[in-house]
């Protein structure tokens, strides 16, 4: 792996689970930080559904194994705003990245 391709930076978001004022537990995202990374692929599509068009992107990252990262984590693209929903951690110990493999978040 080759440090001056991880020109794009990303932040994390990992899940937590915090009591609100009427007592219910509701999870939030809380910022695991800001790390650089290196966008390997993007794969875009496009279905209807009953009338309805649903956009959908798949995106590979490699980010340094320093950084504790898991799946069902967020991504957050500094440059695009776009926000993805980690599916998958493939580490590569050998190499010093993971692999992860995202989707892109549909509110």
């Amino acid at each position: 792996m080759i440090a001056g391709r991880m020109r794009d930076k990303v932040t994390f978001y990992r899940p937590t689970t915090v009591v609100n004022a009427f007592g219910e537990a509701e999870q939030t995202w809380l910022g695991a930080g800001t790390v650089h990374a290196e966008r390997v692929k993007r794969t875009d599509s496009r279905s209807d559904e009953v009338g309805e068009h649903f956009a959908s992107a798949r995106v590979t990252w490699l980010v340094r194994d320093a950084h504790t990262v898991r799946a069902n984590w967020r991504l957050a693209d500094s440059r695009t705003g776009e926000m993805f929903v980690i599916l998958a951690v493939t580490p590569h110990r050998e190499r010093g990245y993971n692999e992860l493999l995202c989707e892109l978040y549909n509110e």
